[in-house]
């Protein structure tokens, strides 16, 4: 048993997959948060957050290209724009910050080092060894974009 219209329209995005979308509208709704209206290939209208991709400096009438990051059993579609600076599996530069040990909510510790982005922004690499990074306060680390969602990168050391 489908339910109508269900089939065609789960099987015109793919997950993994990237599509130009256009903005067509700056909304708030009750919620109190902003929300982007895009207009997919395929005339369909779409809600995303403004809250994550602020610094990325989308506008009403711009063409942003997604990638469709999820579709969800309900068939609630999760889409991730281009970040204007980094994309997967890049390698570049970033400033090390700090690092620290942290606990998570399963008591099990780990280290997590930070660095600034193109933003100024601070991005976080997880489990990494204390000792090989001591030395690099305020100087450059090599990181690698493992992947990117709702705006956040995620790395891994560049051996």
């Amino acid at each position: 048993m489908t339910i109508q219209g269900w089939d065609k329209a789960v099987s015109l995005l793919k997950e993994e997959s990237s599509y130009d979308f256009k903005v067509t509208k700056l909304i708030r709704l009750s919620d109190d948060q902003n929300y982007f209206i895009l207009l997919d290939p395929f005339g369909k209208k779409h809600l995303m957050f403004d809250r994550y991709y602020i610094h990325y400096g989308i506008r009403e009438g711009d063409i942003v290209n997604c990638r469709v990051d999820k579709i969800n059993c309900n068939g609630k579609i999760y889409l991730e724009p281009r970040h204007p600076y980094y994309q997967k599996d890049q390698v570049c530069e970033m400033e090390f910050l700090d690092i620290k040990e942290v606990e998570s909510s399963k008591k099990k510790k780990s280290n997590i080092l930070f660095v600034n982005d193109s933003f100024k922004s601070t991005a976080v690499l997880l489990d990494v060894i204390p000792s090989l990074y001591k030395d690099y306060l305020s100087k450059k680390i090599t990181v690698k974009v493992k992947y990117i969602k709702k705006a956040r990168l995620y790395l891994n050391v560049k051996e």
